[in-house]
């Protein structure tokens, strides 16, 4: 480092080298798609989050508007005042949802997952590359080091 301190310009030479060594591993396209694979994705799985959570919260605000539940519970308990036997009541806290559209869930289900097959299978892709990219890397730092290391002993001896 202190032979690089001393002589700026050869500095600014290897450091441009390291740069042009770089900038051929990866091209401009490869970049732009690999950001543009990760903005859809992102895009996806965050609209199909909002349209599932929407679709329960509308799904249950149905079934309890439509059951009235503490009405129905307050009517049985005066009804079991009135009378000396046991009214019936129904059982609460586990309203069938599987009932309630499953066949159009079971489908959406069926659909994410194979869009999630899909996006794991380009992201194994991306993963290959962006490993031989990193090796690619390793190997120019590893020269860069090796070239730093004879300069430093040229310029010493």
């Amino acid at each position: 480092m202190t032979n690089f301190r001393a002589n700026p310009e050869e500095a600014l030479m290897e450091f441009q080298n390291f740069i042009d060594k770089i900038a051929g591993c990866v091209s401009l396209s490869d970049v732009e798609r690999i950001t543009t694979i990760l903005k859809v994705r992102n895009e996806w799985m965050n609209y199909n989050s909002n349209l599932l959570v929407t679709s329960l919260n509308t799904e249950v605000q149905t079934i309890l508007e439509q059951t009235d539940l503490q009405t129905k519970l307050k009517n049985l308990n005066e009804l079991e005042k009135g009378s000396k036997e046991i009214a019936w009541k129904p059982q609460t806290g586990n309203p069938d949802l599987i009932s309630i559209e499953g066949d159009h869930l079971n489908k959406l289900k069926k659909k994410l997952m194979k869009e999630t097959k899909q996006i794991k299978k380009e992201s194994s892709l991306l993963q290959a590359e962006i490993l031989q990219f990193r090796q690619q890397l390793q190997v120019q730092q590893t020269e860069m080091e090796h070239f730093i290391n004879l300069t430093c002993k040229s310029s010493e001896s």
